[in-house]
């Protein structure tokens, strides 16, 4: 588990440690995915969900498939919309943490740069002075592709701020109540619940600012409140 830190020795008295309980997991990552291959990704989700529904459909229905069906036949068009608000309002929270998280990445990054930039005031040998000066480029050809990874996700949070002034201000209301009774933080809650019903709050502000303010809330503005130091230089 990722909580779990024990030490362990390179080798014992019989040869070199092995587990069979450790490794790691293999991901692909959004920073470093060329943008080009975003619609080829998505293409291929689109397709593998279509040939997965297709096979379900060529099966005989379990019982526990009729029993959802008729579940989903049930539920009357205000609780189809209200599942939909919800799903709005998680869909918010969590792009707003992927805000959050890119810009405390981009913060490391970002020292990290200066740290290059520094070295390179020192005097250093010629060869060391080329590394550096394709070490800084590459740190800030990465600062750019996460400053682009934010810049879409503040859209993101924007434009599901103003799906959700698209329904009636009870039934969201409602929602929102029913998310806030989840999220609230009592002692002994862990630190990354508090900060997502922080992100909640601010989340509420975002949708009274978008209101009252002419032209609706601006990304700037949303970045700064997410993540105060976000300020790029």
């Amino acid at each position: 588990m990722p909580g779990r830190r024990e030490e362990m020795p390179f080798f014992l008295e019989d040869g070199a440690f092995r587990s069979t309980d450790l490794g790691f997991r293999v991901v692909l990552s959004a920073i470093v995915t060329p943008r080009d291959r975003y619609e080829t990704l998505d293409k291929e989700w689109i397709t593998s969900g279509i040939k997965r529904r297709q096979a379900k459909e060529d099966q005989k229905p379990s019982g526990l498939a009729l029993r959802l069906n008729s579940k989903k036949a049930l539920m009357t068009k205000a609780d189809q919309q209200a599942e939909k608000v919800k799903a709005t309002i998680r869909s918010a929270l969590f792009t707003a943490e992927s805000v959050l998280g890119y810009s405390m990445r981009r913060q490391v990054m970002k020292y990290e740069l200066d740290s290059l930039k520094f070295m390179k005031t020192n005097v250093v040998p010629e060869s060391v002075l080329e590394a550096l000066d394709g070490n800084i480029t590459k740190a800030m050809e990465a600062i750019s592709m996460v400053d682009a990874e934010i810049d879409n996700f503040v859209q993101f949070y924007i434009n599901r701020i103003k799906e959700s002034q698209t329904y009636p201000e009870d039934m969201f209301k409602n929602q929102m109540d029913l998310i806030a009774q989840e999220l609230i933080v009592e002692e002994g809650f862990s630190q990354g619940l508090k900060s997502r019903y922080d992100l909640f709050k601010l989340f509420k502000q975002h949708i009274a600012l978008n209101k009252s303010q002419e032209g609706g809330i601006r990304p700037g503005s949303v970045l700064e409140d997410i993540f105060p130091a976000a300020a790029r230089q």
